[in-house]
Parts: structure tokens; C-alpha cells; sequence
């Protein structure tokens, strides 16, 4: 069997266990997926299964293994700011979130992680 994450740079995998993935079925979330802290786990909601869901939440996994990870304190989905601006602030408040939404959008670019890229970080890429 392949690993979900095998599509991933050779660079990302390098000296790194990589994480079980888990699928959980699609109930109106408000996200693609998530990395479960401290568990070496990234979530992906079945319906939001592409590889930029996966490589952001990779991302997030290898930013713990390195001691890098900050948790986001900015909730978007519990903000009474405009969708749009909420969003921007969940990827520009936390540079961890930069960080995956740059990678995201440099290794699996799609039209979504592209957007989001424009609004939020102006073409300026926190790397």
C-alpha cells in the first residue's frame, strides 16, 4: 500500500516518521482536516481529500516534530468578522499558518491556496 503522504518531496520525508493518517467522514465541518497535537495523526475529512489538505496539515505535524509549532489562538470559524478578513487573520496572526499555506500553495497549488495566498499574504511569502 502507498502512504497517503508519498506524493510529498523527498526533502519533507527526509529523517522524519511520517504521521497515520486518518479519514473521518464528511458532517458539515467547516474545515478539510486538522493535525492532532502531540499524536502524530493529521484528520482529513473524507470529502476534502486532495493533496493540499494533506501537505498543510504535514506542515503543521513536522512544525511539532521541530519544535516550532505555536498553536493558532485566532479562531475564524468563532469570529464575528467577515468571512474573508477572518481568514485573513487566521493566516497572518500565526506564522505557522503561513508557513503551511505557503507550502500548500508552492508543492499543490491549486485555485483555492492560490486565493488565499493573494488576499492574505500579498504575494509575500513568509520564507
Amino acid at each position: 500500500m502507498i502512504h497517503e503522504l508519498a506524493f510529498l518531496p523527498n526533502r519533507f520525508k527526509k529523517d522524519i516518521k511520517l504521521p497515520k493518517v486518518v479519514f473521518e467522514p464528511e458532517a458539515d465541518q467547516n474545515y478539510g482536516g486538522y493535525y492532532e497535537h502531540n499524536s502524530g495523526i493529521l484528520v482529513v475529512v473524507e470529502s476534502d481529500y486532495v493533496e493540499s489538505t494533506l501537505l498543510h496539515e504535514f506542515i503543521h505535524y513536522k512544525q511539532e516534530v521541530e519544535g516550532r509549532l505555536v498553536p493558532n489562538e485566532y479562531s475564524w470559524s468563532s469570529s464575528t468578522d467577515e468571512y474573508d478578513i477572518a481568514i485573513e487573520k487566521y493566516f497572518t496572526i500565526n506564522p505557522c499558518e503561513a508557513e503551511a499555506l505557503y507550502y500548500e500553495y508552492k508543492y499543490t497549488p491549486n485555485w483555492y491556496n492560490e486565493y488565499w495566498i493573494k488576499y492574505c499574504l500579498n504575494n509575500e511569502f513568509p520564507l
